[in-house]
């Protein structure tokens, strides 16, 4: 505020907002690899999302472009697949856009067996209410998700359903709910880095407790998908495998993707020379650093 840093970043949204909105000063945006997700626990039989059309149905209600506009500030994209629109990698063709419909996902629930009563939605075979729990990190850990969350959070309930949401620290979270099987569903943030392998993330393999594939989830055409596109053929035939790969997680829909972040940078306008591109760490955004200068300086 007094003018007396060239550059900042990595402050919270609205604080961000406030700055940039100051005389002389403009933003840098560059897009991140991490992708902002609801998982589910699926190992269990009984869960009520093993249906891929319940969870589409969740997706459909939750208001993605809301979230970017106003939780993010407009510092976000909406996330159809796990790969960011920013990597060589995606193919937009093979995961159409889904729009925010709750009449749509109302109809979803509905062929997946659920029914709506006076008091909300109930899952197949079920006479009461379902409930359930919403996890994320807490709000010293990090503000922007578990604001996200808790809009997830006021989504799902206006559509008719019962979610809560518990916040932890992150040991806890990860360690004591996500790695244990001790949860129903979570909102994190996953960063699958500029050359995305999502293996870890969705191969059987990984499914056992405590392995990185948190939700269980097990397909035996995803996992042939997955080893395809970790291979390292050349990029043409990388990119054909990608599009395969994302066309099968928009019809299986193991998780539900909700946005790609973005770093935003402050620079005075007589700063010169950073230009953005992807990055999967913040100390990334000095990729040009050595072209960097102040107006009215040599260039270097």
């Amino acid at each position: 505020r007094a003018g007396e840093l060239d550059a900042l970043g990595g402050l919270p949204t609205a604080l961000t907002a406030e700055l940039a909105a100051l005389p002389g000063v403009r933003r840098a945006v560059y897009p991140t690899t991490v992708v902002t997700a609801v998982v589910f626990n699926l190992r269990s039989a009984s869960s009520p999302f093993r249906d891929p059309r319940a969870r589409r149905a969740l997706l459909i209600s939750i208001d993605r472009d809301a979230i970017v506009s106003s939780v993010l500030d407009g510092a976000g994209i909406v996330a159809e697949t796990p790969i960011s629109p920013a990597s060589p990698f995606h193919d937009a063709s093979s995961a159409p856009a889904v729009a925010h419909d709750p009449a749509a996902a109302a109809r979803l629930l509905k062929a997946a067996g659920w029914t709506r009563g006076t008091t909300g939605w109930r899952q197949p075979k079920g006479t009461a209410v379902a409930t359930f729990t919403v996890e994320t990190l807490d709000t010293a850990t990090n503000p922007t998700l578990n604001a996200v969350a808790a809009r997830v959070v006021a989504d799902w309930t206006a559509f008719g359903l019962q979610p809560t949401l518990q916040a932890y620290g992150a040991a806890q979270l990860v360690e004591g709910r996500l790695l244990v099987d001790e949860f129903e569903v979570a909102v994190i943030e996953i960063n699958l880095g500029l050359d995305p392998d999502l293996f870890p993330l969705l191969a059987s393999s990984q499914a056992v407790q405590g392995g990185t594939n948190v939700a269980g989830y097990q397909s035996a055409k995803l996992d042939a998908l997955l080893v395809a596109a970790r291979d390292q053929a050349d990029p043409e035939t990388r990119r054909t495998r990608f599009a395969a790969l994302e066309a099968r997680l928009a019809e299986e829909l193991p998780f539900l993707t909700l946005h790609f972040g973005e770093r935003v940078e402050l620079l005075r306008e007589r700063v010169q020379g950073p230009s953005a591109r992807e990055i999967s760490a913040s100390s990334e955004r000095f990729w040009d650093v050595l072209a960097w200068h102040l107006a009215g300086t040599p260039d270097p």
